[in-house]
């Protein structure tokens, strides 16, 4: 078993944690199943020496991507192994619905109780209403993944959340592998490059939109100037800030960003590298 090691992951903390590695078929070495976990938790970023913001951010969905060996080249994916959607942990959710129905009626009486008199008419009213509570309880997956196409072509996988933010592990590694990848290279070529050494590595990122990463308790260390901009109006500076800060740790992990402010543009929180072989 070829299990990887942390100094393959470049990551915002432990945001979003990638780790796999690649096994090969007893029975055919050209044919090697891809294990792959993936988990997801909340982080504080910033509060340091060199910083004075510190604030919490969290996914709410991304993008699993694997890129293959050489971009694909001598390398190809059986399709009917595939892994396209099984949770790991469910959340248990309950649904109520509730029901009434009432019935009102009225009844002309007498000042005395009998029969009323002309003159002596009151009137008793009354209402009764009957109520009935229904649930409904579901397992619901904690993370849900569905299986697609990157816009650059790769297999992927995209991960979301009935609770709108990515908690916790979403494969087992060891049970369910995304897929078997074939190596098409000829011997010859293997041969070479065992002989060097070298190894074809795959790429696996998790990649996201920028409204899918949620920050917010936004806090400056300077507490005078942190309750200078608690107010409403300066709540867009807080973001802003944060945003610049998040930039600069996903650009110092050499990892891709576009305009961060722009909710639509791209990024990558995190890149993990297997090699095919150790």
């Amino acid at each position: 078993m070829q299990k990887s090691t942390d100094n393959r992951l470049r990551s915002i903390q432990h945001l979003a944690v990638l780790d796999g590695w690649f096994q090969p078929e007893t029975d055919n070495t050209a044919r090697y199943k891809l294990h792959l976990n993936a988990s997801f938790r909340a982080e504080r970023l910033g509060g340091t020496e060199e910083s004075n913001i510190h604030f919490r951010i969290e996914l709410r969905q991304c993008e699993i991507v694997v890129i293959l060996p050489e971009n694909g080249n001598g390398f190809a994916v059986d399709r009917s192994t595939v892994a396209r959607s099984v949770p790991n942990s469910s959340l248990r959710i309950t649904d109520k619905t509730h029901t009434s129905t009432g019935v009102e009626g009225a009844v002309d009486v007498g000042l005395d109780g009998k029969k009323p008199k002309l003159g002596f008419l009151g009137r008793i009213s009354g209402k009764r209403q009957a109520s009935t509570d229904t649930e409904y309880v579901r397992d619901a997956p904690l993370l849900e993944t569905q299986h697609s196409m990157s816009v650059d072509e790769h297999r992927s996988w995209i991960v979301t959340s009935p609770i709108n933010v990515l908690r916790g592990s979403l494969w087992d590694p060891e049970l369910e592998p995304r897929f078997t990848m074939i190596d098409q290279r000829s011997p010859d070529t293997v041969e070479a490059e065992r002989a060097r050494n070298l190894s074809p590595t795959a790429i696996v990122q998790v990649r996201c939109k920028r409204e899918d990463v949620h920050i917010d308790d936004v806090k400056f260390k300077d507490l005078e100037e942190d309750g200078i901009r608690q107010n409403r109006q300066n709540q867009a500076v807080r973001q802003r800030a944060a945003e610049a800060f998040l930039k600069a740790e996903i650009q110092r992990q050499r990892l891709r960003v576009g305009d961060i402010h722009d909710k639509f543009s791209d990024m990558t929180l995190a890149e993990y590298v297997i090699p095919l072989f150790e």
